[in-house]
């Protein structure tokens, strides 16, 4: 061990102290020798009965008039085979429960934890800490130190413990607390072998949250064209919400009772039917601005610019067809079901969707990951702008502006969409989760894969085991057996996987992957270590789904104008039910009809306080502005006095001044 500042910083004295500290707790070694004496017939005798023997005290008995008291045993004339407590009426509790604890010789248990735990629980995690991070005796050349303000400084090597060390011991400790402290298991140190081996398992990388690379990649591609369509739909919308009067106008002119709907910007795909509305009311908004007198407002001037526009219905409509074309993708992932085995088949469908409406046919007969090398900036790797697949709806609404524009016009716009789909391209390809070996692997738990292409299966199973290991999420045995059995699961009759797998439907979230795996391996010998595998690979989350459906359903939930506690109440409720099954499991309680019967009470003094904090509220704001003015007002006379200080001064220094001057003239 190399001897160096930091061990001696940890050793001076330390050492020593702890060498001591544990050998003044050393218990002597049983030798055995007593036993041989006594085999021999020698007598033994405790040192301390030689040193210091005990000395022998007399019983001494006194005459008196008292009997002496009868011990408190099986012969005394009050004693009973069963405990009881006697009271008589004298006998009131007059410390209440405290007395009746004594009287009974009783405890009364706390409820919850104990108090001390968290003050034990940080005691050990300190204790721990210490001894694994700081007193570690490990001296091993750390990484190179930088200091951002001087780059060019060169500072000399440390050497301590490792990261993958420190982190390893940082588990140990805190998984043997966690186990101290809930239950003690005979096999806890082989289980912990076996776990910790050879080092800490490693992160498995499966890439960004799909959810999140889709909806990036449709914003992306939507502002790298200049349509501004964010604003034009956001205008669109705040130019008739709140008011009544712009309303019944737009209503009375154009006879149309169809309103804009409100566009998220953080939320492409779920706009949708934003995109459908615009397209819908369109013609309506444009004769409205032309025959109602509207100020001059931004969103107006918006709208105004827009109606100039001769493709404007045109980029609605492709917006559009994009967004339904991976709008599946998210409804089908915005689940808390295991849907990792179905994100690489995902992933490729949709990219491949997107990529033959403007890629060269001969570059699509590659498959899954080459994909990703397909270089979507390269006009040869592209088709003619002509030949770009826009979508039904865009082509119709094309054509119909045939008579206002130019076929050089047409040509740019359609330009402008392939634009437009090779940068959404260029995205997915950057945060796609098909980098990943892991996620290719993991499409071997497709049913689909395994019954249609079960060499595929194979292959990709093999990756997925591989990933594991190196991971070091399982061991080399583990891999292997669960190969095997893998193998064997493939090659079942074709009748037997379609009856296995038959409840699944990959399209809806009724039955899961755990649910259908399990009902088959759980309790099967001959696939207890392909289960181990799949029970692993199950529980990868496939992205922020729970994110995703919270938005999703808090956006169907909220209406204007609510507040923050009701958007909480009212999710709660939501919650419950979807968590009772529907409304009409919900039992009806009796608690809950008196609840209900006293909510007008409690609305009204939920009101009568608010009404007193704004009065308070209020109050401290006058307060608070009278404090202002009066302290204004002194400012201000303070400012005059000075300013009057300052003049006089002033004119006392000119009269001082010329006396001066008179009193040398006169020398």
């Amino acid at each position: 061990m190399r001897v160096t500042q930091t061990l001696w910083r940890q050793h001076i004295g330390w050492t020593f102290k702890q060498h001591w500290k544990v050998q003044r707790h050393r218990v002597p070694v049983a030798t055995g020798a007593d036993l041989v004496l006594s085999q021999m017939n020698i007598p033994v005798v405790p040192a301390e009965d030689i040193v210091a023997p005990s000395p022998m005290r007399k019983e001494l008995k006194f005459v008196g008039l008292e009997d002496r008291p009868l011990p408190w045993d099986e012969c005394h004339p009050l004693y009973h085979k069963q405990e009881c407590h006697m009271y008589g009426n004298h006998s009131v509790l007059l410390k209440g429960l405290d007395q009746a604890k004594v009287l009974t010789n009783t405890v009364e248990l706390e409820q919850g934890l104990p108090a001390a735990l968290p003050r034990v629980t940080a005691s050990a995690r300190h204790h721990h800490l210490v001894n694994n991070l700081v007193l570690d005796a490990e001296q091993k050349k750390l990484p190179k130190l930088k200091d951002p303000e001087r780059p060019a400084f060169n500072f000399p090597r440390v050497y301590g413990i490792t990261d993958i060390r420190g982190t390893r011991f940082e588990w140990l400790t805190y998984y043997r607390i966690f186990v101290g402290y809930c239950w003690h298991s005979s096999s806890e140190d082989e289980h912990l072998k076996s776990v910790t081996d050879n080092e800490v398992c490693s992160l498995l990388n499966l890439g960004t949250c799909g959810l999140h690379v889709v909806h990036g990649s449709l914003r992306t591609g939507v502002e790298s064209v200049d349509w501004d369509i964010s604003s034009l739909l956001r205008h669109m919308y705040y130019l008739f919400t709140d008011s009544p009067a712009r309303r019944a106008l737009f209503t009375q002119l154009t006879g149309c009772t169809t309103f804009p709907l409100k566009f998220c910007g953080v939320r492409w795909l779920e706009n949708a039917k934003c995109f459908q509305r615009a397209l819908q009311i369109w013609d309506h908004v444009i004769k409205f601005l032309k025959e109602a007198k509207l100020p001059k407002t931004k969103p107006v001037e918006t709208l105004k610019r827009a109606a100039c526009d001769p493709f404007l219905k045109c980029k609605l409509a492709f917006c559009k067809t994009i967004a339904d074309e991976c709008q599946p993708f998210l409804q089908r992932f915005q689940t808390s079901k295991p849907m990792t085995p179905y994100l690489f088949e995902a992933v490729e469908k949709l990219l491949r969707y997107l990529m033959n409406r403007c890629v060269k046919p001969d570059l699509m007969k590659c498959t899954g990951p080459k994909l990703l090398s397909i270089d979507t900036k390269k006009s040869e790797n592209l088709i003619l702008s002509k030949n770009i697949d826009i979508g039904f709806a865009t082509k119709r609404l094309l054509g119909e502006t045939a008579i206002t524009v130019t076929e050089r016009q047409k040509l740019e716009f359609i330009h402008e969409c392939r634009s437009m789909l090779t940068t959404m391209i260029a995205k997915l390809q950057e945060k796609s989760p098909l980098k990943q070996k892991a996620v290719r692997g993991l499409s071997s738990l497709d049913p689909c894969v395994i019954q249609h292409s079960p060499q595929l299966a194979q292959k990709r199973f093999s990756f997925l085991l591989e990933e594991l290991n190196h991971a070091n999420i399982i061991n080399d045995v583990l891999a292997e057996n669960a190969k095997k059995e893998y193998l064997h699961f493939c090659n079942l009759k074709k009748s037997e996987l379609q009856e296995i797998f038959r409840p699944c439907d990959q399209f809806s979230d009724e039955v899961g992957l755990d649910t259908i795996y399990g009902s088959f391996l759980i309790g099967e010998a001959n696939y207890k270590h392909l289960w181990e595998v799949i029970k692993i690979c199950l529980v990868l989350s496939h992205g922020n789904a729970t994110v995703e459906g919270g938005f999703s359903v808090n956006k169907s939930l909220l209406v204007e104008n609510m507040h923050e506690k009701t958007v909480i109440a009212q999710r709660h409720i939501h919650d419950e039910i979807q968590e009772a099954g529907g409304i009409k499991n919900i039992h009806i309680s009796k608690k809950m009809l008196d609840y209900v019967r006293g909510a007008r009470k409690r609305y009204h003094e939920y009101l009568e306080m608010k009404k007193q904090e704004k009065s308070e509220k209020d109050k401290k704001k006058a307060e608070k502005r009278k404090l202002d003015i009066q302290v204004k007002d002194l400012e201000g006379e303070r400012k005059k006095l000075m300013m009057a200080t300052e003049e006089k001064r002033e004119a006392i220094d000119v009269e001082l001044q010329e006396l001066k001057k008179k009193q040398a003239s006169l020398y």
